[in-house]
């Protein structure tokens, strides 16, 4: 009887668990490290003072309807200024990391996997 084995996809790993080692081609068995994570592009201040402002704007509602809107309409134009800046900002620091220069396979690797990281933070589940 000819059974193919069973892979769990979320226990097969990614990553090769072995590595050559640099003494003359032993095989040798190390961790990978866990895959980077990003920090969000908005700091936690941030992202209280915006919600904080947007606490004010609905609680203004009643008083003033028409100008709650329009301090939303503002609200909403700041936090994507804010978010854009931030998003470039960080585009342009994973960029750097493989443009300057020609590096090696394993460096190209390194970066694609803090895009993926990035993928994580613009994309979240």
């Amino acid at each position: 009887m000819n059974a193919e084995p069973v892979v769990d996809q979320d226990t097969f790993p990614t990553e090769p668990t072995h590595r050559w080692a640099d003494d003359g081609g032993v095989l040798t068995e190390e961790r990978q490290p866990e895959p980077e994570s990003m920090e969000p592009l908005l700091s936690d201040e941030a992202e209280q003072a915006f919600l904080s402002r947007w606490a004010e704007i609905q609680a203004g509602f009643v008083e003033d309807p028409a100008e709650s809107v329009r301090e939303a309409d503002r609200l909403i134009n700041e936090i994507a200024a804010a978010l854009q800046s931030a998003f470039q900002a960080r585009r342009i620091d994973l960029a750097a990391d493989w443009q300057d220069g020609s590096p090696g396979t394993e460096g190209l690797r390194m970066a694609l996997r803090r895009y993926r990281a990035f993928i994580g933070v613009i994309l979240p589940k």
